[in-house]
């Protein structure tokens, strides 16, 4: 397997449903702002646990930082989650936003163009914090910044 799509195995092994439901994950995000180099990986416990970092392969866990979300922030991130479009999209990888999240007795996974959010990847975006490698880009990688009404 060559080195790219070793490492963006490696990025998308992340979603792995084993994983994440043992972990108790109530979602987990993968974004790819400068292509297969690193991923931004986002996680949420059942409980509110966010925790996020730069992940650069081979297992270099760069810039962690977590955080515990209020009640209100989880409720409102598990209303945003069910209203998340059942369609995915294939964007180039420098956009590509994966979203992996318990749906009942299911993980699901879908990917999203950063270039074009549904409203409720916004949202979530906007509750659980945005990491400064994507916030109020310009140069046309993935832009996430937003805020919203609660």
């Amino acid at each position: 397997m060559s080195g790219g799509l070793e490492s963006f195995k490696h990025f998308l092994d992340f979603h792995k449903a084993v994983w994440n439901l043992q972990q108790t994950n109530l979602m987990a995000i993968s974004a790819f702002p400068k292509g297969g180099g690193y991923a931004l990986e986002y996680s949420v416990t059942e409980s509110g646990g966010e925790s996020d970092v730069r992940d650069s392969y081979p297992f270099d866990y760069q810039a962690p930082h977590g955080k515990q979300l209020s009640e209100v922030d989880i409720k409102s991130l598990r209303s945003a989650i069910n209203n998340l479009p059942s369609e995915s999209a294939s964007p180039p990888i420098e956009r590509l936003v994966v979203v992996s999240f318990c749906q009942g007795t299911n993980w699901v996974t879908r990917s999203y163009d950063g270039g074009a959010l549904p409203k409720p990847m916004r949202q979530i975006y906007g509750i659980i914090g945005e990491r400064y490698e994507t916030a109020n880009k310009n140069d046309g990688s993935l832009n996430v910044f937003y805020q919203f009404n609660k």
